[in-house]
């Protein structure tokens, strides 16, 4: 089983680094917001998790010692609308795997360059129709300048069919962050900003957006390896052109979105989480706003070698 992994993983890091030429089907309308949603941080899951648990955002990077960094995550999510749209919720479960390598590169004392290949899929219980699988290269500096974290990174993504077969949406991300951590009564606290602007085909998802996000984190009394977490976010986002010959408007979204949840450090290598998720879309077009909450369980691995 374990080879089989192996095989798969190595076969969508090439898909990924090579660009090589597939079919390219339709995708479905709500699979760049799925994307975003389930395959997270673009810089790798567990850097994330790290970030909420220590409260340094982005200097995370900067105190790794090992040159490359393994990970793989594995999450159980049980959604009230899975298709994310407002006319007809379904609630449905679904797995995501993903698969990870890291490179980095010290390039100063405040600065890192990093190169991230991954591969997310996605599998759901009832509706098979939206299982997906994607490829995805990051190439990241991060630097700590007058007292904030600073993030500029590149992500192609490729996403196709479950099986990579069909390739169904492409996208060039290039997005700009800045933060701020600090510690408030054992409290790790944090916001940030952002800004981005992907080029996708089908032109229909090119877009830009911008937005904010505020976390707090406390380790559990007396369960020092136990941290809990809260999150809150917002973003405007805007398409270019969104099938308006079809929704005969212009497509601009305002997301707003909040989880809690814990995360359980089994070992130095091996992590737990399990929380809850939520998300509002107020859209310009009828078929893309909704509400959805999720309950989710998860596992991940991180090997730095």
């Amino acid at each position: 089983m374990f080879r089989n992994i192996q095989a798969h993983f190595l076969a969508a890091l090439i898909v990924a680094a090579s660009g090589v030429a597939h079919a390219q089907s339709g995708p479905d309308a709500s699979i760049d917001a799925r994307f975003r949603a389930q395959a997270g941080d673009p810089l790798g899951p567990s850097s994330a998790a790290e970030a909420l648990a220590t409260g340094q955002g982005d200097l995370i990077l900067l105190r790794r010692a090992r040159l490359i960094t393994l990970e793989g995550n594995l999450n159980a999510t049980d959604t009230d609308n899975a298709f994310l749209t407002g006319p007809d919720e379904q609630r449905d479960r679904f797995a995501t795997v993903d698969l990870s390598a890291t490179g980095r590169l010290q390039l100063g004392e405040r600065t890192a360059a990093s190169l991230r290949l991954g591969a997310t899929a996605a599998r759901y219980q009832d509706f098979d129709e939206l299982n997906y699988a994607a490829a995805t290269a990051t190439l990241a500096v991060q630097s700590r300048r007058v007292g904030l974290d600073w993030t500029a990174y590149y992500q192609r993504a490729e996403i196709f069919d479950e099986d990579f077969g069909d390739r169904t949406l492409t996208q060039d991300r290039l997005r700009v962050e800045i933060g701020r951590s600090a510690t408030w009564r054992d409290f790790n606290v944090s916001a940030s900003a952002f800004a981005e602007h992907i080029i996708a085909n089908p032109e229909d998802y090119k877009n830009t957006a911008g937005g904010v996000e505020v976390a707090v984190s406390h380790s559990v009394p007396r369960l020092p390896q136990v941290t809990a977490f809260a999150q809150a976010g917002y973003e405007r986002r805007e398409y270019d052109s969104f099938f308006e010959g079809i929704l005969g408007v212009a497509r601009h979204d305002d997301t707003t979105s909040a989880g809690v949840g814990a995360a359980w450090a089994v070992t130095r290598h091996v992590q737990l989480v399990a929380g809850y998720n939520y998300r509002k879309n107020r859209s310009t077009s009828d078929v893309n706003r909704y509400e959805a909450g999720s309950v989710f369980i998860g596992a991940a691995a991180r090997l730095r070698v």
